[in-house]
């Protein structure tokens, strides 16, 4: 389904804040947080990130957000430094919120047990099964293999 305008969901969330606040389901300066605008350097972060994020893109560089954004690099690092204190998504900085991601990324894939480790470590962003396990390691997870037989595969 298409919206008409970026605005039309906020402005229907609005709508039902205001009628829970007048029934007193909600407090009335929850409403006021919940609407509220986003900083243009976030909504110019998520700008860059949004398509990368809607293709999985597992580790893009600092240049093609950079690029997105239409920013310096040195500008997107602030920008993802206000993001990462505005939202706390419990990793510093670009690289070890991408390497988050692509764990994040990994253990999905593994659910799957028509992969390969191997393919998942590629589509993961590792170079190899053994540099998976290595960031699995690294991260205090158990090895992929194991993570895999969690998930019910014993193959």
């Amino acid at each position: 389904m298409t919206i008409g305008s970026e605005r039309e969901p906020i402005a229907a969330v609005d709508r039902a804040l205001a009628a829970l606040a007048a029934a007193e389901i909600l407090d009335p300066r929850a409403r006021e947080d919940i609407v509220a605008e986003e900083s243009p350097r976030l909504a110019r972060t998520w700008a860059a990130v949004r398509g990368m994020y809607m293709r999985l893109a597992t580790a893009p560089s600092l240049q093609e957000l950079a690029d997105h954004a239409g920013v310096s690099l040195r500008q997107l690092a602030r920008d993802i430094d206000e993001l990462g204190a505005t939202f706390p998504l419990g990793a510093d900085g670009f690289r070890e919120l991408t390497g988050d991601i692509r764990l994040r990324w990994a253990v999905l894939l593994l659910s799957s047990p028509g992969l390969r480790v191997a393919d998942v470590a590629r589509s993961a962003g590792y170079g190899s099964s053994v540099a998976l396990g290595r960031a699995f390691r690294e991260a205090g997870l158990p090895p992929p293999s194991t993570v895999r037989r969690a998930f019910g595969d014993n193959g």
